[in-house]
């Protein structure tokens, strides 16, 4: 595990595949610390998904435990009594079955239901894509309620997560990321026509990553500008469009690198690279380590049965 410095007062309270959580008392409340161990390739993956609880009832929690986590934490609330979500950048408000909340890192908060219980699924994550979400606006601490069309994906993201392959953390990583982009669109419960467009366009370039579309030609499918176009790419992603093939032709990529036995080259060449030299030099700088070296490393593991991660939860009061 890294080697960081730890105070009398920490907790542990969760240890994982490449990381652990621990609490720490302080005069405020209590903060959730996360530790990474560099050493682990999963942690080098854009978006990490942590620890999760699936199906759980929770207690009430009592308005004075204010609590900060040191990673975005996502909590769908199926069922149970309404209640009160509070943080230092909102304030009180009512939350209610059915809705969801994203706390982000560096936030005071507690929520409270009225009475009986919270019927709830929640997992945490970390990384660059969540931190370029945040600054894109499509991730708001002043904004934590989010209602996207289909919250039952987030059970679907929790149980690849909980698989312990990189693959299956790429697939729940995408459902995240795809979850949070769409509730950013449905603000209000309207979405403008050129968003919808937009939701078509990123659905076309995930399905053809061999196509390296211009800018021009994005532009025009969207009868927007190519600034313009920039801007709702990097509000929808957080990414440019150019930077946003790219990321998406990097995640298959990976699929195709652990999932098939197809020679570098022509996984290069499924993807739209006429040089497989150039492909290997962009896999290198996303991933870290050449394709060959990403299949001998975690081809090895997808190729054998996995344990789980510990049936242990963490407290969240």
């Amino acid at each position: 595990m890294a080697d960081m410095t730890k105070h009398m007062a920490d907790l542990l309270i969760y240890e994982g595949a490449g990381f652990c959580v621990r609490n720490r008392q302080t005069s405020a409340g209590r903060v959730s610390r996360l530790e990474l161990d560099p050493a682990n390739g999963l942690n080098r993956l854009p978006l990490r998904i942590l620890f999760s609880g699936l199906d759980l009832k929770q207690p009430a929690y009592h308005p004075g435990d204010k609590r900060m986590f040191e990673f975005y934490s996502l909590c769908w609330f199926k069922g149970g009594g309404k209640g009160v979500f509070w943080s230092e950048a909102t304030g009180e408000i009512s939350i209610a079955p059915g809705c969801m909340i994203l706390i982000c890192p560096g936030q005071w908060n507690w929520y409270m239901v009225r009475s009986g219980y919270f019927h709830e699924s929640y997992l945490t994550f970390t990384g660059s894509w969540a931190d370029q979400m945040r600054r894109a606006g499509i991730i708001d601490a002043g904004r934590p309620i989010v209602a996207p069309s289909e919250p039952e994906r987030i059970e679907l993201a929790i149980a690849l997560a909980r698989q312990m392959m990189p693959e299956s953390h790429l697939r729940a990583a995408l459902i995240v990321e795809s979850l949070l982009i769409n509730a950013h669109y449905e603000i209000g419960g309207e979405r403008r026509e050129h968003q919808r467009n937009l939701a078509a366009l990123l659905g076309w370039i995930y399905e053809n990553p061999q196509r390296h579309l211009r800018n021009a030609e994005m532009a025009k499918r969207l009868n927007v500008s190519v600034s313009g176009l920039c801007r709702l790419f990097l509000s929808a992603t957080g990414k440019s469009p150019v930077a946003y093939g790219k990321h998406v032709r990097m995640q298959k990529a990976c699929r195709l690198l652990l999932e098939t036995d197809q020679p570098v080259k022509a996984i290069a060449a499924a993807l739209g690279y006429v040089d497989q030299l150039y492909f290997s030099k962009r896999f290198n700088k996303a991933m870290g380590m050449s394709p060959r070296a990403y299949r001998k490393q975690w081809g090895r593991i997808t190729g054998r049965s996995i344990a789980m991660i510990s049936s242990a939860r963490p407290d969240r009061s």
